[in-house]
């Protein structure tokens, strides 16, 4: 687990997390690849809520040439949080990558994406998927615990 600390001026309350690494591939002979990463935070006012890091590796995706000769990939996301086989947050959206000229020097692009939840054990699934490619789709499930924040005393014994 990773801490993560959220220095309020009168005391400081952490949020644990785990830090997940995620590659998805598919089936294909070109694969598309994905790294996923999601921290919980606490707002202001101490509601947590996770964010989700998504960074789709440039080279792994189909291009599509646009009006002028430049070209441009596309992916489809979603991001579903179940708890007892509730749904109780979702975002399915398409992520664009950056206009490139050139192909081989295709860049990876980002996401960042953020789901109000109470404390408690989630599962959270991805399923990403090429827009450019016939039977694209990847998903993978994970578990994540979103706990609840603990006080601790703003400076240090001493």
């Amino acid at each position: 687990f990773y801490s993560i600390a959220r220095n309020n001026r009168k005391r400081m309350k952490n949020i644990f997390c785990s830090l997940l690494f995620l590659t998805a591939a598919s089936m294909e002979a070109q694969e598309i690849t994905a790294n996923l990463t999601w921290s919980a935070f606490n707002t202001p006012d101490q509601k947590p809520y996770v964010e989700t890091h998504l960074s789709v590796i440039g080279k792994s995706i189909v291009y599509n040439k646009l009006p002028g000769g430049s070209f441009q990939g596309q992916v489809e996301i979603m991001i579903t949080f179940t708890q007892n086989d509730t749904i109780k947050g979702v975002k399915k959206y398409k992520l664009s990558s950056p206009v490139i000229t050139d192909t081989a020097k295709a860049e990876n692009f980002i996401d960042l994406q953020r789901f109000a939840l109470d404390p408690g054990n989630y599962l959270m699934q991805l399923t990403i998927s090429d827009v450019g490619r016939k039977n694209p789709k990847i998903m993978t499930c994970l578990y994540c615990r979103i706990c609840t924040a603990t006080s601790y005393p703003t400076s240090a014994p001493g």
